[in-house]
Formats: structure tokens, C-alpha cells, sequence
């Protein structure tokens, strides 16, 4: 029955240069905004869904206590498949963590160790409110989708994540197979 067929969704991959686009339009909403956590909860979104390869509603759901600073982990619980795992990240991304964290603070939004990591005044971000953001920011970098088009997408950087990753690997002579 071909009706039932969906056509698959072939991923955006990122450049390293749109990456750049899209934090930098991040940065552009914290310059514009400095009193709202918007444009670090986007950037530090964002980073970490690239540098991570993290599912959008891993990183939403991160609690304080799930950023462990001196090990240089994330622990995710109850993932896709209910599936729980330790996500190591570099000292750029803990410092980059370590400062949304202060900047949330100074926000005064409560520090629970099972507050939301990433929060706003009224609590946690929802994945449509983010996905919303996220294509504002494609915009203001000058990646909007063409009209009639789907993507590129927030679920495409853990794509691109991974792409990146393999080719890392092959540059460093590493056996990919």
C-alpha cells in the first residue's frame, strides 16, 4: 500500500559556519536583551544540542543537579526508550554551562538541585517554545527554510553532531568502522 509510504526526511547537516550564524544570532538577542535569559538559554541551547548530541527534550529536561562540573558529564534519565546515560562535554562547554548557570542565577530563578537547568520565570522551557526561538534564530543568521520547504531544524544538530563527529575521527586517522 504506497499510500501509507512517507517520504523520508533527509537531515540538514550544519556547517561550522552556520553553527557560528546561528550562536552569534543568539548572542545578538543577549546584546539586545541583557535582562532576559533568552538570548543565553538560546546560545547555551544551542551549543550543547551541537557539541553534546543531545535530543532537544534531554537538554530541556536537564535538572541542575544532572550537571556534574568536575566530572564533565550530563546525566540524562528516563531518554528516548527510557534509557538513562552519561554525556561527557570539554571544558569550553562546562565554562559555557558554569556561566548561563550564573547568569540564571542572577536572574534570581530558583536553584533547587531539582530545578530545571534551563528555565525562564515561569519554569520549565517547553520544546515548542524552544523550536519557535530556535527558527527566529535560523532567520536572524540568514537560515530560514524556503517558503514551502521544511527544514533545517533544531533536531539536526544532534545529526550534524554526529556527521562532525565521524569526520573528526577520520581527519585524526581513526578506524571508523
Amino acid at each position: 500500500i504506497s499510500y501509507l509510504k512517507q517520504k523520508a526526511y533527509k537531515p540538514h547537516i550544519y556547517t561550522l559556519q552556520e553553527i557560528h550564524r546561528i550562536l552569534e544570532a543568539a548572542k545578538n538577542l543577549q546584546r539586545r536583551y541583557p535582562n532576559r535569559l533568552t538570548g543565553w538559554t538560546m546560545e547555551t541551547l544551542v551549543l550543547i544540542l551541537y557539541a553534546c548530541g543531545l535530543r532537544l527534550s534531554e537538554a530541556i529536561n536537564l535538572k541542575i543537579e544532572d550537571v556534574d562540573f568536575e566530572q564533565g558529564t550530563l546525566s540524562l534519565w528516563k531518554t528516548k526508550f527510557h534509557k538513562e546515560r552519561l554525556v561527557p562535554f570539554s571544558p569550553t562547554v562546562g565554562r559555557k554551562l558554569a556561566d548561563y548557570l550564573a547568569s540564571r542565577n542572577r536572574a534570581r530563578l530558583p536553584t533547587g538541585h531539582k530545578d530545571p537547568f534551563f528555565a525562564h520565570p515561569g519554569g520549565r522551557y517547553s520544546k515548542h517554545s524552544i523550536q519557535a526561538r530556535f527558527h527566529l534564530l535560523l532567520a536572524h543568521g540568514g537560515l530560514a527554510r524556503p517558503k514551502g520547504r521544511g527544514g533545517p531544524r533544531i533536531h539536526d544538530l544532534r545529526h550534524t553532531f554526529a556527521v562532525h563527529r565521524l569526520y573528526k575521527w577520520y581527519q585524526e586517522g581513526h578506524d571508523i568502522h
